[in-house]
Formats: C-alpha cells, structure tokens, sequence
C-alpha cells in the first residue's frame, strides 16, 4: 500500500486549566490567578465566582463594608508556592495604597486576615494579593466615621479653671477594622474663631496630637490666654478618618469659673465705731474673695487695680494706686483670695476727729462689692495748754515801766481764744 501520512491537532486546554508548569488565568471581569511554576503537583481547573455583598455566607466584619470579594476554587486547593490574585475593585482606590486581605474560615464562619497586604494597582482598579490557598477571599474597608470621647472639661462642665486645656480624643477603632483618623482633616472652631484648620494650629491656641496606637489621636488645645470669668466656651469639632468617613460634626460647650459673688472687707483696724484712736494710726483692712458655698472656696481673686478708698474726705487710693499724702503698701493673701491693706497718712489725724473711711472693689470677674462706709473716732485732747515765754518773767524785779507782757500759749489741739 502506498504510504499514507495524515495529522490532526488536539484542541487548546481551556485557560483555566493550569497545571505545575504554572500559568496565568484571566476573567473578562478582571479577575486574575498568576501560578508560578512548581505551585502546583498536578492540572487543576480553575474557578472564579465574583461575589456580591449579600452573596457573602457571613457579613462584613463590624464597621466595615465590602470592596470586592470572589470565591476562587477549587476550594481548599493548596500551594507549594504563593499563588498571586488579583481583584478588580467596586470603586477606585489610591494607587499603591495596602489593605488587609481577608479570607472566609467555613469552621469558624468567621473572615480571617490572611497576613498579606493586598496591594491597589497603578490605576487604583483593582488590588493584588499573595495566598497559599483557595477560599472566598474579600477585602473590607472602614465605613465608620470617627467618634469623638473623652471629652475635658465635659460638655455642659461648669467652673471649669480658667487656664484649662481643650482635651478629647479622636477615636476610629469600632470593628477592630480601621482606616485611622487623618489628622489633616481636623477642624475646630472655638467660640467662632478657627484653633485648628486642616489639622493645623492657628494663632492663640497650642495643638498637641498623639497617636493612641488604635488608629486615633489624643488631642490638647492650649489657649495662650485664659478664657474670661463666667465666659461660656463653645467647642465645634469636624474630622474623617483615612478612608474618607466623615464624623458628625460634633459641638459642646462649658462655662469658666463661675464667680457672681463680690469680694468683701474684713479685719478693719481701727475698727468701725473704735474711739481714742492714736492721731498717727495706720488704716489696716482685709480684701477677701471668699464664697460660703462651699465655705473658705476661693472665688476669681480681688482686682486691684479696682480699689478705690477715700479718707476723711480724701482719695488715699485711686484704681489701685496711693495718692498725695498717702503711702502705704499691701501683701497678697492665697487663702483669701485677696490682699492685706494698709494706709499711712503722712500728716496725724487731728484730736476727736470723726474719720470716715470709704472702700469700693471689684473681683477679677467683676462682681463690684457694695460700698463700704465706716468711722473711727481719734482720741481727744485731755492735756489742758500751757503758757511758756512770759516776760517779763515770774517774780522779775525793776522792769521797765512801759515794759509789755507777753507770753505763749501752746496746746497739741490749739489753744481756744
């Protein structure tokens, strides 16, 4: 018979048969399986099932929600090498960005982190992982804004110290699964003016952040001034987190120290009503800011700079400051809140002298104290005058016949003619 040559060809495998020669498997949806050579012992027929969120057996981890997810099988399918895997994304992410890749655990219904970082491809489409095995893999990300706690001074605080710091903190840990707070996104407005503007501090306040290790910061605002007595503070703070989350805006208030009570004067020497008072006597009185509820608790301090006394008439004290014919001095009183005062006329009161005395203040929150009147009365002149100078002199013989008498009459409080 002559000799008959004839051939014929095999089809192709279908592309997602692969087998230890490696190989790469594409969907049309952009879903990839990259084997290297060796991952595999034998040919194995690749599968890739897109997933959509309800299609997941278990729901997201708390606080987050599903980027892409897809069953790669044959399921329970193990490598001897990492086998790389590629998902194309729902909504577009910053390129070379990381996240946690997560793969379900039938056992324990429950989504593990793998321990790779899924990695978001130069056209922020789709994101690649290494794995050792098939399962359900997914990828999570935070849809939990932030949450402010911690707040101090507390919302609605009253008395709160003057120089108090602004602290609260930023928290983003709800589900364990968190992008982090993006401290650039930090706003707060203070009573209308902007302390911080995209996480920067502005003139007047101090900004200290620090890093809770969970994804959020400890935050201080430091006024470089105290705030005013009795001022409301109105605290107005705005954030998101890494993954664009925005919190609610958050605004809170407190009160600073909340003084309405005067400053009072005690201590008085002379004391009011006091007769046979010294004609050089120093004027010795006691400015106290003290509230009786609770009893000795301090209030915002005598202003001095608002004392005013008058004496006999006479300003001895003008906004804080000794006048003509005054000196004086005070010393400051913590316990008090206040000051010991004290008056020294350079010229003596005069004998049985009716002196009136007049005292007004105010507190550094400026409560005025009601006026203060009082009186003392210096002591009389009890030593009759005396006549000194005579001439002729007592028992002076052959004195002029025209000779003039004369004498002096002295007496402390002036002799009455």
């Amino acid at each position: 018979m002559p000799q008959l040559a004839y051939s014929f060809t095999t089809p192709e495998p279908p592309p997602n048969v692969i087998g230890p020669a490696g190989g790469t498997y594409t969907t049309e949806e952009g879903y990839e399986i990259d084997i290297p050579a060796g991952a595999l012992d034998s040919t194995v027929s690749l599968t890739i099932t897109p997933l959509t969120e309800p299609e997941l057996p278990t729901p997201p981890p708390i606080g987050t929600s599903m980027t892409t997810a897809a069953d790669f099988g044959p399921d329970g399918t193990q490598f001897n090498d990492n086998v790389t895997i590629t998902l194309p994304l729902v909504n577009p992410l910053t390129p070379g960005d990381t996240y946690d890749l997560y793969w379900y655990n039938s056992a324990t219904d429950s989504w593990d982190d793998t321990g790779a970082d899924g990695m978001v491809a130069a056209d922020g489409l789709s994101v690649s992982a290494a794995v050792t095995h098939f399962s359900i893999y997914a990828m999570f990300i935070d849809s939990e804004p932030p949450t402010i706690i911690g707040l101090n001074p507390g919302a609605g605080d009253v008395d709160v110290a003057i120089n108090s710091n602004i602290n609260f903190e930023l928290d983003d840990s709800v589900g364990g699964l968190y992008s982090g707070v993006n401290p650039l996104t930090l706003n707060v407005l203070i009573n209308g003016y902007q302390a911080v503007i995209d996480g920067a501090e502005q003139n007047g306040w101090s900004l200290t952040r620090t890093y809770d290790g969970e994804g959020g910061y400890d935050v201080v605002l430091d006024p470089v001034g105290d705030y005013g007595y009795n001022q409301g503070i109105n605290v107005v703070v705005d954030v998101s987190d890494n993954a664009g989350n925005a919190m609610s805006q958050t605004s809170y208030s407190f009160t600073a120290f909340n003084d309405t009570v005067p400053p009072s004067v005690e201590g008085f020497n002379p004391t009011p009503g006091e007769d046979l008072v010294p004609l050089d006597t120093t004027i010795y009185f006691e400015l106290v800011d003290r509230h009786d509820n609770p009893p000795d608790d301090l209030g915002s301090g005598v202003l001095l700079s608002s004392l005013n006394v008058v004496i006999g008439g006479l300003d001895a004290i003008v906004n804080g400051t000794f006048q003509t014919n005054y000196f004086g001095g005070w010393t400051s009183d913590n316990l008090s809140g206040g000051y010991n005062i004290s008056i020294n006329p350079h010229i003596d009161f005069a004998h049985a002298a009716i002196v009136d005395v007049t005292i007004n203040v105010k507190d550094k929150a400026y409560n005025a104290m009601p006026q203060v009147d009082y009186s003392f009365l210096t002591a009389p002149d009890t030593t009759p005058p005396v006549i000194t100078n005579l001439s002729p002199t007592p028992g002076e013989d052959q004195v002029p016949i025209d000779s003039s008498i004369s004498f002096e009459l002295e007496d402390v409080s002036g002799v009455a003619l």
